[in-house]
């Protein structure tokens, strides 16, 4: 197949050169977020690394974004996307002090200006939140959490509000400055995926209204490959915002019939996966050889005291030499309430231990947010913080004398790898993904039992960090660059044996 030069559209086949595999990834969600969580870093992490990784592989590596009826590629450096080009983490901390006077205020107006995003946001999610708790009606609800481009509060704020915000404040829209001459034009190409090309769901895409465009292309060819981060909603919908559960579903389901094959990051979550798509009769005569995990990866970040790291944060853990950290957003199944009623005890016995929780706002979680905020130990004992950027996040997993991670499940728990990478002993709930990724190299605590927690902290505070738990010298995990490759090798290998399966049917079925 020729390239069109009449639309601008890039085809799969080049004449006259040998072609490659090519795998397409979708990365729509990340592409246009403003605000980073857990999925966004890794899609960012896998898009940055995949084309030098893709050219040893011999194969193609092309981020797509979806947009009414049609995948569209866009820069495969993040830096180029909306709202990533002056990111904090991109802000190197190596021979800080020989920045410049203008260079330093420039990045303190960086780090201003992402706070008060950061608060506005947190306001802006908290007003849906009552409004929504206030008023329990399903339309009411759906009106406040549809994203947009879908019709919702989101897509109203972003045109009466948002937009012209970013104008006043002299915030570059630049999507539409990448489109001027001279910048990169990439991201205004729409892609023709071909048959025997992959496309692959790579982020979290159950909000968009894509399946129709999917299963077409799976029709004519495509190989399609979904990743799946958890299947959370479905197995602990008690935990997940009522709307996200029916979503989700929803979502699971019409990757059930679309996907050729399936891709977890843990093999906690592979088994979950493979087990109730059984349940539900959703496998269709797909077998194990089908379904693969990969590692998420975390990179060491060298963190100096610079002007990233705030005053008040340094101050807490030089006041408190026993800071017990959670890294975590706060929602019902990340298990706040559990760690507050262990440190509760232990404030009562005279214990001087502090607890630094860390993580942004998330759903049904205002009595939480109350309790902490309304506690007798807040402020001397306890703190919340939800906007710690990325280097005061390193440097208290640095500083801290603990991490804790009381999840009722995860589809990973990044922050315990980051924790023993930050040579920080790692305290965690007894869940599998948790056996998986800590091992022997941390302390695990029943859940049903909260003195389960206390006599671990109790021993530690009496007989100092026990000896097989402290962080091992030198130790470890996969790098960003590592972790990718291992995903797009076991992409290739799985549209190896997806590619000589027989088609999967569509069925009408729902998850119970």
């Amino acid at each position: 197949m020729k390239r069109s030069g009449q639309n601008k559209q890039m085809t799969s086949k080049n004449s006259g050169n040998k072609t490659r595999s090519k795998y397409f990834l979708e990365c729509t969600h990340t592409y246009q977020a403003e605000i980073l969580s857990g999925i966004q870093r890794v899609v960012l992490n896998i898009v940055r690394y995949s084309p030098a990784i893709a050219h040893d592989l011999d194969i193609e590596v092309i981020p797509v974004r979806w947009k009414e009826g049609s995948f569209f590629q866009v820069p495969a450096n993040p830096k180029k996307w909306p709202h990533h080009k002056k990111t904090n983490s991109n802000i190197s901390t190596k021979g800080a002090n020989l920045q410049t006077l203008d260079e330093k205020s420039i990045q303190s107006e960086m780090l201003l200006n992402q706070r008060v995003r950061q608060y506005l946001c947190n306001v802006y999610e908290a007003a849906k939140s009552f409004w929504d708790t206030l008023l329990p009606f399903s339309p009411l609800h759906k009106f406040l959490y549809t994203p947009a481009p879908g019709f919702g509060l989101d897509a109203i704020m972003a045109f009466v509000a948002f937009t012209p915000a970013k104008f006043l404040l002299g915030i570059k829209n630049t999507e539409k400055a990448a489109k001027k001459p001279g910048t990169d034009t990439s991201e205004s190409q729409k892609v023709m995926i071909s048959p025997d090309d992959t496309l692959v769901l790579l982020d979290s895409s159950w909000h968009l209204d894509m399946w129709t465009t999917v299963r077409k292309m799976k029709k004519q060819g495509v190989i399609i490959g979904i990743v799946v981060y958890d299947i959370i909603p479905v197995l602990y919908p008690q935990y997940c915002d009522d709307h996200l559960v029916q979503i989700f579903k929803k979502w699971l389901v019409a990757g059930a019939k679309a996907g050729n094959y399936f891709l977890t990051i843990s093999d906690a979550v592979k088994v979950e996966l493979h087990r109730t798509l059984a349940q539900n009769k959703l496998l269709a005569g797909r077998g194990e050889n089908l379904f693969a995990s990969f590692p998420l990866g975390a990179d060491i970040q060298d963190v100096s005291e610079d002007l990233s790291i705030r005053k008040e944060l340094v101050r807490l853990f030089n006041d408190n030499p026993d800071v017990y950290l959670v890294v975590c957003t706060l929602e019902p199944r990340k298990n706040h309430n559990y760690l507050l009623d262990a440190f509760e005890q232990l404030w009562r016995k005279k214990l001087d231990v502090h607890l630094c929780v860390v993580g942004r706002v998330g759903w049904k979680i205002e009595a939480t947010v109350h309790r902490i905020n309304h506690c007798i130990y807040s402020g001397k004992s306890l703190s919340l913080w939800s906007d710690l950027n990325d280097h005061e996040l390193v440097y208290a997993y640095k500083q801290a004398k603990a991490l804790l991670f009381p999840s009722y499940a995860e589809g990973f728990g990044l922050p315990i790898v980051e924790a023993l990478q930050n040579e920080l002993p790692v305290l965690a709930s007894d869940i599998p993904v948790h056996r998986e990724v800590g091992g022997d190299m941390i302390s695990y605590f029943k859940l049903d039992r909260v003195n389960s927690l206390v006599q671990l902290i109790e021993d530690i505070e009496q007989n100092g960090i026990p000896e097989q738990i402290r962080p091992r010298k030198g130790w470890q995990w996969l790098n960003w660059k590592q972790s990718s490759k291992q995903f797009l090798e076991k992409n290739v290998a799985l549209c190896s044996v997806a590619s000589k399966a027989k088609r999967y049917g569509d069925r009408d079925c729902e998850i119970i």
